[in-house]
């Protein structure tokens, strides 16, 4: 665990450095990137340089590095040339490891520099909320994550291709990031849903038995996600830390926005609002879909973003202080139930590459 909180320690103290003593450059683009580049360092030397450190990461140098390349196993095509990239020219199944890392690293912090309106409270999420470990074990949903994070722009520009094109590139990855494609649609207007939202929660927790009919029938009928129902990841577990934090955030958003003015970063509210009701209701049915922490962390990332930007604009500086200590303290208590305690996705202990 040391390894972990040092890298995180280490990121913001890195953080705090590169926007206190700016690099004066002609193009502040320049100095943002290199403001990102000297952010992940931390985490990308304990993303690289692990050893066996997750569930999946035998799955990813041997059972992928071996199959894919042969022609015995497909996957999804951008990460099957990756591993074919890897193996068949570099001879080097590490490479794996370390490129997914970068793109997910890179991806990540620029996103949090790109969109964040506190940059250090939005690192430090990054670590709490569990994404950081994650990408560690759930490389490839990870890494469409983080594409999809990063396109958000376009969402709010309303440029559908360049969007499209980045989501053609997550779904590369991991088909699941085709779920994304609803997001377009979900920015500057509100679910009609407003101070009702517990009403709603409520109401599909009552109907979550009909819900997984429904969603059965959807999978079987488009041959997707179909496999996990009815087997071994069909638990019918639920994390009442995951539902709890997802509830906070809901509320928080739908809090700010009801006392928010009308403005563009209001629209931007909206989008998050949006997604989060979304990921709440995730929470809710987590028994009844099988894998559920993966679907929910298919959009909990977004909170590194939404979270501090939400609280940003809470009026009153002794409130917005209140509230921020206790979303940390929340995220604190869900990181150690999560990860230190449940060793959610097997990260711990940390053990460096065998080189070392």
């Amino acid at each position: 665990m040391i390894v972990y909180i040092s890298a995180l320690l280490l990121s913001l103290g890195l953080v705090r450095i590169t926007k206190k003593y700016k690099i004066n450059t002609r193009d502040d683009n320049l100095t943002v990137n290199l403001g990102v580049f000297v952010a992940i360092i931390p985490f990308w030397v304990v993303s690289c340089l692990r050893y066996n450190v997750g569930t999946d990461y035998e799955t990813y140098v041997g059972f992928y590095s071996t199959s894919i390349p042969e022609g015995s196993y497909k996957s999804d095509f951008l990460f099957s040339l990756l591993i074919k990239l890897c193996v068949n020219i570099f001879h080097n199944e590490y490479l794996i490891i370390w490129i997914l890392a970068t793109i997910f690293l890179s991806l990540m912090i620029k996103s949090i520099y790109k969109y964040s309106d506190n940059i250090k409270f939005a690192v430090l999420l990054f670590f709490l909320s569990g994404t950081f470990s994650l990408s560690l074990n759930i490389m490839k949903q990870m890494v469409a994550t983080a594409i999809w994070i990063y396109s958000l722009d376009f969402i709010k520009h309303k440029k559908i291709v360049w969007y499209a094109a980045f989501l053609v590139l997550a779904v590369g990855f991991h088909k699941v990031a085709a779920i994304y494609s609803i997001a377009y649609f979900l920015y500057s207007k509100q679910f009609p849903v407003k101070k009702a939202w517990p009403i709603l929660l409520l109401t599909v927790y009552m109907f979550s038995g009909r819900i997984r009919n429904i969603l059965v029938f959807i999978c079987q009928k488009l041959n997707f996600y179909y496999g996990y129902f009815y087997n071994r990841y069909d638990n019918h577990n639920r994390s009442i830390t995951l539902l709890i934090i997802n509830i906070v955030c809901l509320g928080l958003l739908a809090y700010v926005i009801d006392k928010s003015r009308e403005n563009e970063k209001k629209k931007s509210l909206y989008f998050y609002y949006n997604i989060q009701l979304i990921c709440t209701v995730c929470a809710v049915i987590m028994p009844i879909i099988p894998n559920a922490d993966r679907i929910v962390y298919l959009f909990i990332p977004l909170q590194i973003i939404s979270v501090p930007n939400s609280i940003n604009m809470i009026n009153g500086r002794l409130k917005r202080k209140i509230i921020s200590i206790f979303i940390i303290i929340l995220y604190m208590g869900m990181f150690y139930k999560l990860f230190v305690s449940g060793n959610m996705g097997e990260t711990l202990p940390y053990r460096w590459l065998k080189f070392f």
